[in-house]
């Protein structure tokens, strides 16, 4: 955390894009109590079985539901 918050600090002054790829999953680890970072690897693996397995689920969401939740 304290990379990206000076990656970011240093990036300013050079016009470079903000890095937060990192924030939300760093929150996620530190809150499920992982340990050690093969929990990035175990977490694509399961994106990628949800991304691969449920998107024609998604189909039928309606259109409306989908735009509020990118806008939340």
């Amino acid at each position: 955390m304290f990379g990206l918050g000076v990656a970011n600090i240093c990036g300013s002054f050079f016009s470079a894009y903000p890095t937060t790829g990192s924030f939300s999953r760093s929150a996620v680890n530190h809150e499920s109590g992982a340990k050690i970072g093969l929990t990035g690897i175990v977490m694509g693996i399961i994106m990628s079985c949800a991304l691969l397995f449920m998107t024609q689920l998604f189909e039928y969401i309606p259109q409306i539901l989908s735009c509020m939740a990118i806008y939340i």
